[in-house]
């Protein structure tokens, strides 16, 4: 007898109850819809995320949760998980209040009572996009003091030039040996 059937002891109601556990572990949204885009199994992150009751979301179309400007992009990546078994997008979920929350989701297509389905998970990545917005300041910050830097020297060494230039038309010998025309100092 296999593990699995150790496991489940091939009642399918414990395995339905399993998997209903299983998908209400997941840390983050989940849905299955059919190739019409019903809605056909959710866990509980989509109804807490979006806000919308298990009856309203039973009506819903996936495109019914993402934001506006992303639903030509998402609408391609179903189309692509429909036509070649798997994609994966960047996109803002609309909740009812109507808030929008940056998601990662990844869909695949499984077969079901012969038909194709859309199996989605998603992950909430506010936090990363947070950071990455965070690192990206920062590294405008660096730029700018490297060219604040690099400028300084540069005009350090444009004083040092003129500085010696001075020196020499009085006859002192010139005080920056780095800067051009300085020669050894004290000479």
């Amino acid at each position: 007898m296999s593990t699995h059937s150790l496991e489940t002891g091939g009642d399918a109601q414990r395995e339905a109850a399993s998997s209903r556990t299983i998908l209400q572990s997941l840390p983050g949204i989940f849905c299955l819809c059919d190739a019409q885009g019903r809605m056909v199994r959710w866990n509980g992150h989509l109804e807490t995320v979006s806000g919308y009751t298990g009856r309203e979301i039973e009506a819903m179309h996936p495109l019914d949760f993402i934001v506006a400007e992303d639903r030509a992009l998402v609408e391609r990546r179903i189309g692509e998980i429909f036509a070649r078994g798997a994609a994966q997008v960047e996109a803002g979920l609309l909740s009812k209040n109507r808030s929008v929350t940056p998601y990662l989701m990844s869909g695949r297509l499984i077969a079901i009572d012969g038909g194709g389905h859309m199996l989605a998970v998603g992950i909430d990545i506010s936090e990363r996009e947070r950071t990455e917005e965070q690192i990206r300041r920062q590294l405008s910050e660096l730029h700018r003091w490297r060219e604040v830097t690099l400028g300084r020297e540069e005009r350090v060494s444009v004083l040092k030039t003129e500085v010696n230039a001075l020196l020499a038309a009085a006859g002192h010998p010139p005080r920056y040996a780095d800067a051009p025309g300085g020669g050894v100092a004290g000479e």
